[in-house]
């Protein structure tokens, strides 16, 4: 769900400017996990509520193991749509997919189709330890499109995570309560500092029924990308996870506050569908090296921009701020109608 909402929701609102929540100090620790983060053919539906009015719902599936330049993989995709009752707050249609390493947990490549308003946006990336790649296709009204393309090397030997893989990661985190840890993860060309708390257990009820859960208190950073250090121009965003307290740690509820409304995201269905047998062939629908290898780093000192470059880069900025919001792209699809939440 922090896949589903930020695979769940990648956030459609923003923070308030003065968050009302305590920030604790920056974890010290990364976060460590062990165990398989999805099964073949698992599907995760849940329902989306902004207070208590739905807003729409959510779907991840995972498909059959593949493999994936040599290394075994899972593949994750969501898809779906924002709007309808909540038009007023800008619509938008997201449809993601991620290869995930199964030896790491962690993405190996990822892509994005997000549109929003009359804006669309096309990603591509990949992922190693301490860098990722990433192209950018975006599409607007009267324009060109325009292609953009970043390399980003990092402080760090992580491999920063997405959505799809930081809701497998965070489901295989078993520590002792009250531990606290951090990893990074990229959110559109956003890249941010994750800490979480592996907060406890409790009963949490659910529109399924009351259930036994552990919780995961976590609190999403952005960060700048040459230091690592935080971004000042952007508030923290604060969200807490519910997974079911059993083996399979089924995603039951993502809680994120938002200036605007609170954000809920309810599980209503856990489900496998059969895989096809046999064993793992080459992954299909992957990303285009050629166009990522056109990634660069950062810019030299002196070395100056031409006026088209700064042009670009300013319309980048503009349309980062439009899709950061998302927290990793949500299969959100619009509701039926107004529905009470459970």
């Amino acid at each position: 769900m922090v896949a589903l909402a930020a695979s769940g929701c990648q956030f459609f609102f923003p923070m308030p400017t003065e968050p009302d929540f305590e920030m604790e100090a920056p974890a010290t620790n990364a976060v460590r996990t062990t165990g398989v983060p999805f099964e073949e053919g698992e599907v995760i539906e849940a329902r989306v509520f902004v207070e208590d009015v739905a807003a729409g719902s959510v779907t991840l599936k995972v498909g059959k193991k593949c493999m994936a330049d040599g290394k075994l993989a899972l593949p994750v995709s969501a898809e779906g749509q924002m709007g309808g009752l909540l038009s007023f707050f800008g619509s938008g249609s997201a449809d993601t997919f991620a290869l995930i390493d199964l030896d790491a947990s962690t993405p190996l490549e990822a892509k994005w189709d997000l549109e929003v308003d009359d804006k669309r946006t096309f990603l591509q990336l990949d992922y190693s330890s301490g860098r990722y790649r990433m192209h950018q296709l975006r599409e607007l009204p009267h324009k060109r499109p325009a292609n953009s393309y970043k390399r980003v090397d990092l402080k760090t030997e992580q491999t920063p995570h997405d959505g799809h893989s930081l809701l497998g990661y965070l489901r295989r985190w078993e520590p002792p309560e009250g531990t606290r840890g951090f990893l990074y993860l990229v959110l559109g060309r956003n890249l941010l500092r994750t800490d979480v708390t592996f907060t406890g257990r409790e009963r949490l009820k659910t529109g399924l029924g009351e259930r036994q859960a552990v919780r995961i208190d976590g609190v999403a950073t952005r960060v700048l990308e040459k230091t690592l250090e935080p971004s000042t121009s952007h508030p923290s965003r604060p969200f807490t996870l519910w997974l079911t307290d059993d083996a399979e740690r089924v995603p039951l509820r993502l809680v994120v506050g938002t200036e605007l409304a609170e954000l809920t995201v309810d599980l209503t269905k856990h489900s496998k569908v059969a895989v096809p047998a046999g064993e793992p062939t080459e992954c299909l629908d992957r990303v285009d090296k050629h166009a990522l290898a056109k990634a660069r780093g950062p810019r030299k000192k002196g070395v100056k921009r031409t006026a088209r470059q700064d042009a670009t880069r300013q319309e980048t900025t503009h349309q980062d701020e439009s899709i950061a919001p998302i927290f990793d792209a949500a299969s959100i699809e619009p509701a039926d109608g107004s529905i009470d939440k459970p």
